[in-house]
């Protein structure tokens, strides 16, 4: 919440994700695997660092904050 730019382009991540197949949803699975528990946080922070999501995330930077 100390980031809103970063915040916002997370959420425009998950978004954008909503049409890739379940097991490619980087985002939206460590959105859940936090609020679930469900994965252990080392495999969350993997997700989150996995080339693919670090590219959406900044795809989803660039196209709000130019």
């Amino acid at each position: 919440l100390r980031f809103p730019a970063l915040l916002e382009a997370w959420a425009a991540a998950i978004r954008f994700e909503e049409s890739w197949p379940a097991h490619k949803r980087y985002h939206g699975r460590v959105l859940w695997g936090m609020f679930t528990g469900d994965e252990p946080y080392e495999q969350l922070a993997r997700l989150i660092f996995h080339p693919r999501a670090l590219r959406a995330l900044g795809q989803s930077y660039r196209q709000r904050h130019g």
